[in-house]
């Protein structure tokens, strides 16, 4: 793979790591540097930032920044197309102009927020013998056609006496009680009506609340 810089012609030779980190963006959407180490196994912060720098600069990621309380910028990457096409994933990524500045976007700060639940699941769970994490998913519509409902994600656990699901619900204070009222009945219905063991193949599941 060639990536153009000036009037320059680099070389970028992708690593296993490399396509790891773009096919975890087909869950996560978006990342920050933190995000990108755990997921994909950096070892250091700078070497991290070279990485996504060139991945960036080859084409497979967007970077944008997101401003922050104390007046400075957060670099974000999302995936792009050419990205999407190479790790064989739905190209799904936040349409994001590359390299633009964003005062405050909702979306991005609760799905940064999603991650880091992922995050710290892998980094618990790596030091850990008796538990795995079977899956992650997240959702780009409604569970059932009927049914409302889009979690924010859904996790698997396995221990030694049993598998533990849960989906997880996010609220960065954005979220009215008659929303909340009306996911409680979701979920409520979600677990009597059959359609969760149909969808997951499990019989039972918690819903794990962040605000």
């Amino acid at each position: 793979m060639y990536l153009k810089s000036g009037n320059e012609r680099q070389r970028i030779v992708l690593q296993p790591r490399d396509l790891r980190l773009l096919q975890e963006l087909a869950l996560m959407r978006i990342i920050d540097q933190e995000q990108a180490k755990i997921v994909a196994g950096f070892g250091s912060t700078t070497r991290a930032n070279v990485r996504l720098l060139g991945l960036t600069r080859a084409g497979f990621l967007h970077r944008f920044f997101l401003g922050t309380t104390a007046g400075g910028t957060k670099a974000l990457y999302a995936i792009s197309r050419q990205g999407a096409e190479l790790a064989g994933i739905p190209y799904r990524g936040p349409r994001r102009p590359n390299h633009e500045i964003l005062a405050a976007d909702s979306f991005v700060q609760h799905q940064l927020a999603v991650n880091n639940i992922y995050c710290a699941l892998k980094r618990e769970i790596t030091s850990s013998s008796s538990v795995a994490l079977l899956r992650w998913l997240t959702f780009y519509g409604p569970l059932t056609p009927q049914l409302r409902l889009i979690p924010d994600a859904y996790f698997e656990l396995k221990a030694p006496a049993a598998i533990a699901a849960s989906f997880v619900e996010v609220d960065l204070g954005h979220e009215h009680l008659k929303v909340w009222s009306k996911k409680v009945r979701n979920y409520l219905h979600l677990a009597i009506s059959g359609d969760y063991e149909r969808l997951l193949d499990q019989n039972r599941f918690r819903v794990l609340v962040i605000v």
